[in-house]
């Protein structure tokens, strides 16, 4: 099956990536924002475990791409956007407003009742 790309560090990406390696055989390309790859690479666990959903993830299907959404060609190089191994692409996220970049974008999250 061909690949197909998600950002997986959001609320309905999480969702998205857990039934993506539930119900298909594709490797899931996933773009996170990160320093780097390692970075990124941390994010992604730390957001699916916290919704409860990381123990569906095949990491021999899961392939982390570092990029933005707020970037042009999502914050690749010219060459990689190119030249990117897929034929679709889910988008679940929305650019973040500027700003120094918590992981929320000064945005607040919270579980349960206030």
């Amino acid at each position: 099956m061909a690949g197909k790309s998600a950002e997986a560090t959001g609320f309905l990406g999480a969702f998205l990536l857990h039934d993506l390696m539930r119900d298909t055989t594709a490797t899931v390309y996933c773009l996170v924002r990160g320093e780097d790859h390692d970075a990124a690479l941390a994010r992604l666990p730390a957001n699916m475990e916290w919704y409860g959903v990381w123990e569906a993830v095949d990491a021999d299907r899961l392939a982390i791409e570092v990029g933005d959404l707020a970037e042009e060609r999502l914050g690749l190089s010219e060459e990689r956007f190119e030249n990117y191994p897929l034929r679709r692409v889910l988008r679940t996220g929305r650019p973040l407003p500027p700003g120094p970049r918590s992981g929320t974008g000064g945005l607040t999250a919270r579980r349960g009742r206030t």
